[in-house]
């Protein structure tokens, strides 16, 4: 997962990925540090998905931006349009689900 150091950088990566993952976090959420490994591990058997990691502690307008009101928050954009979000406690059955249906819907 990128890092981002910027809401531009951000941005043109959802413009220039037919698929991509917005993952917001914060720097002292638990849940965050718990689930990003957890997040990581599902993304290896996804390839096809570019993933950026945002931290709302650095990039604070990104919360604004992405109008996320709870940490973490998982963002997946189809051809730059969000097409699905969860935050604070997701699923990892859930994302599979999510990850393979949009995963089969660009083949």
């Amino acid at each position: 997962m990128e890092k981002m150091q910027t809401l531009e950088q951000t941005e043109e990566i959802i413009e220039n990925h037919p698929l991509t993952l917005i993952y917001i976090s914060r720097e002292q959420c638990s849940v965050c540090h718990s689930f990003k490994p957890q997040l990581e591990a599902v993304l290896e058997n996804y390839p096809q998905i570019k993933a950026a990691a945002v931290s709302a502690d650095d990039i604070p307008e990104a919360a604004s931006r992405f109008e996320v009101f709870t940490a973490p928050a998982v963002l997946l954009y189809i051809e730059g349009t969000e097409r699905w979000r969860g935050a604070r406690f997701i699923r990892r059955e859930e994302l599979e689900h999510q990850f393979t249906q949009w995963s089969e819907a660009l083949e």
